[in-house]
């Protein structure tokens, strides 16, 4: 007997990030197939649900599901996109943003690296 594809379910979702809770009480069902945006202002936590459906974050309470599976940790079936490359993920916030203002140093870490 296969397993119905049922997509994502939040329940009772919540995040808290330094104290102030980011998003709370989310309750979605995003069934297999369907087409789904998320609109906001910037700090409403758009990216931060993308990032607890992928994997990248786990909640702070309540459960997030994919094909009726808890999600516990990234995985090749989920991922997320991002826009640009605005951060470098080895590097903290200052020198990420010191780094991505010279191209030069972008240009010199990709020749080191290929």
């Amino acid at each position: 007997m296969s397993q119905k594809q049922s997509g994502f379910e939040a329940t009772n979702l919540g995040f808290s990030y330094d104290g102030k809770a980011i998003l709370k009480d989310i309750n979605l069902k995003i069934n297999q197939g369907e087409f789904v945006c998320l609109l906001g202002e910037s700090g409403s936590g758009k990216t931060t649900l993308l990032n607890l459906f992928a994997g990248l974050t786990k909640p702070n309470e309540g459960r997030i599901s994919w094909n009726g599976k808890e999600i516990e940790k990234p995985s090749a079936e989920r991922s997320v996109v991002f826009q640009d490359y605005s951060l470098f993920p080895w590097l903290t916030l200052l020198p990420s943003r010191r780094l991505k203002k010279s191209r030069a140093a972008m240009r010199n870490i990709w020749l080191k690296n290929t």
